[in-house]
């Protein structure tokens, strides 16, 4: 985020110093690749900025034809400001444009896409959350495999007792695609941390799960009739896609009889 605070900070420079009339207004209605391209450039007139010897390194050897080698470095930059900004441009006015840069990402940027800052934050502290719950769980995997074999099938047993009543199935109807992730996420905004695993279905690569299963954590299993509403099952919409959660019945193993009738 804050590269791009100061992308936007540069383009409102351009325009305030004159180098550029209406250039946001300009850049918005043309291609991303093109907005793209300039926002690289403009990166690179940043780093001339911030950084004199950058300019000295860069400039070492090319004094003698400065015009092709900004043609080379930023053309779209030259182009749109009708040749007006160059990096000798930039180097001789690097303090005012800096003060002026810092005036714009202080009073305009930062206030502006403040919301935006936070939303970015919140959606990277989930995203490092869910990545650190798939390292503890798959490392758990680890520790299981490589116990004794007694040990491991006390441990299977136990695992069966006690995650038997704190498992959620939750089904994905086949013309809505959705995540682990997805699924993680929304469940634990709205219930909290309560959830210790998600399975997906296995399938091929391309074909989608049509349901997942969520094991709640021990000291969550009253959030079971929450989550499903004491119906046994409960429908929710996440991103627009609705998906059933229902109370997971474990199959009898030594049994020949059809599928639990809890199943949608």
């Amino acid at each position: 985020m804050n590269q791009s605070h100061q992308v936007i900070g540069f383009l409102f420079l351009l325009e305030q110093n004159h180098y550029a009339r209406n250039l946001i207004s300009s850049l918005v209605s043309l291609p991303d690749a093109f907005i793209n391209a300039v926002a690289n450039e403009i990166v690179v007139c940043l780093s001339f900025l911030y950084n004199n010897d950058y300019f000295s390194s860069m400039f070492f050897g090319a004094n003698n034809n400065n015009y092709n080698f900004d043609q080379s470095v930023i053309p779209l930059i030259i182009r749109i400001t009708g040749g007006r900004l160059s990096l000798s441009v930039l180097n001789q006015n690097r303090e005012r444009l800096l003060l002026g840069l810092r005036n714009i990402l202080t009073n305009v940027c930062h206030r502006a896409f403040e919301d935006l800052c936070a939303r970015a934050e919140r959606y990277n502290k989930e995203k490092i959350l869910a990545l650190e719950r798939e390292k503890t769980i798959e490392n758990l995997k680890k520790i299981r495999l490589s116990a004794p074999q007694g040990t491991s099938s006390r441990l299977s047993v136990q695992k069966e007792t006690t995650h038997k009543p704190s498992v959620q199935q939750v089904w994905v109807p086949t013309r809505y695609p959705i995540s682990e992730e997805e699924i993680r996420v929304y469940f634990t905004k709205k219930f909290g941390e309560v959830i210790e695993e998600t399975v997906m279905q296995e399938v091929e690569e391309n074909e989608q799960p049509l349901y997942a299963r969520m094991v709640l954590k021990m000291r969550y299993v009253s959030k079971m009739e929450e989550i499903v509403c004491g119906r046994n099952r409960n429908k929710y919409t996440i991103n627009g896609k609705h998906v059933w959660a229902r109370k997971y019945v474990r199959k009898n193993l030594t049994s020949s009889a059809s599928p639990s009738s809890s199943q949608i």
